[in-house]
C-alpha cells in the first residue's frame, strides 16, 4: 500500500508524466501545475515530498516556499527544487529556504528519482 505522498507542482505536464511514471509505483504521486493547486494539498496527512518548480505562473516556487514555509518546516516535508532558471542567487535562495535538493533542467533523472527514494525513506 502506498502511503505517502508526493506533491509535484509543475506547469510543463511532459515534465510531472515523466516523474508520474518513474515513482507512482511506489508513492501515492499528486502532480498539480501550479502553486495554488499545491496549497490546497498542503494538508494531506501523509505529505512526505514537495517537488516544487520555481518559474510558475501567477505564484512561483519561492513565493510558495515562504508563504507555506511554517508548515512545511512543522510537518518536516522535504522539498526538492527543479528549475530552467539560471543565476548566482538560485542556490543561495534554495538554502535560505532549507530546501533538501536542487536540481537544473534538464536533468538526470535516475539521479532525481534516488533522491526522492532517499528522503522520502
Amino acid at each position: 500500500m502506498k502511503q505517502k505522498i508526493v506533491l509535484h507542482i509543475e506547469d510543463d505536464a511532459d515534465q510531472r508524466d515523466v516523474v508520474a511514471r518513474k515513482i507512482s509505483a511506489r508513492y501515492d504521486y499528486r502532480g498539480v501545475e501550479s502553486a495554488e493547486e499545491g496549497e490546497k494539498l498542503l494538508a494531506e496527512k501523509n505529505l512526505s515530498i514537495i517537488i516544487l518548480d520555481l518559474a510558475l505562473p501567477l505564484m512561483n516556487g519561492f513565493e510558495f516556499l515562504k508563504k507555506n514555509k511554517r508548515q512545511i518546516m512543522e510537518r518536516n516535508i522535504q522539498v526538492i527544487i527543479t528549475t530552467g532558471l539560471d543565476g548566482a542567487g538560485i542556490e543561495d535562495l534554495v538554502h535560505e529556504h532549507h530546501c533538501a535538493a536542487y536540481y537544473k533542467k534538464p536533468f538526470r533523472i535516475p539521479e532525481f528519482i534516488n533522491k526522492v527514494k532517499e528522503l522520502a525513506g
